[in-house]
């Protein structure tokens, strides 16, 4: 199976409150939370075997992908980014094979489709996930290679056989 992944380390700051300030049924916590991603852990693409759990490769990807992944029968995984690249791996070795800038942010799942026995991707892109502002909020360099939100669909044609 393949997966999306990122990890967060939380950091809690304790504060003590009067208990008259709290309100029965509020939110409350003791304190701030703030996220930072994990230096160790960057966020990637990986794949599973599914019967073991062991992992088989990984594709480090810059920031926390928001789009998710379509496994395709001719072992093809397409995704997108937040930088807005539609990408496709090899399902095998996790190698980018093909990538196209879609010009805006891609978050939501890329699908596939046949006519008359042709098989097509179509990959909307222009934002509008949570994922999308929390990028910057993590990466504050990500501000300067994401681009602006504007909905889009892509479509593409495989080549006959994939």
């Amino acid at each position: 199976w393949y997966s999306t992944s990122m990890e967060l380390c939380s950091h809690l700051t304790v504060e003590k409150k009067d208990p008259a300030e709290v309100v029965e049924g509020d939110r409350w916590f003791a304190g701030t939370h703030t996220e930072v991603p994990n230096p160790s852990f960057p966020p990637h693409i990986a794949a599973f075997d599914p019967l073991t759990g062991k992992k088989q490769w990984t594709f480090p990807t810059t920031y926390a992908n928001a789009s998710s992944l379509l496994a395709t029968a001719g072992d093809l995984i397409f995704a997108g980014d937040v930088e807005g690249y539609a990408f496709a791996l090899d399902a095998r070795t996790g190698k980018k094979i093909w990538s196209f800038d879609t010009g805006a942010i891609v978050a939501s799942p890329p699908i596939s489709y046949s006519i008359n026995g042709r098989q097509y991707i179509a990959i909307n892109s222009g934002g509008g996930s949570i994922v999308d502002n929390r990028v910057i909020d993590y990466w504050p360099e990500a501000k300067e290679h994401i681009p602006q939100a504007g909905p889009r669909l892509t479509v593409f044609a495989l080549p006959d056989g994939k």
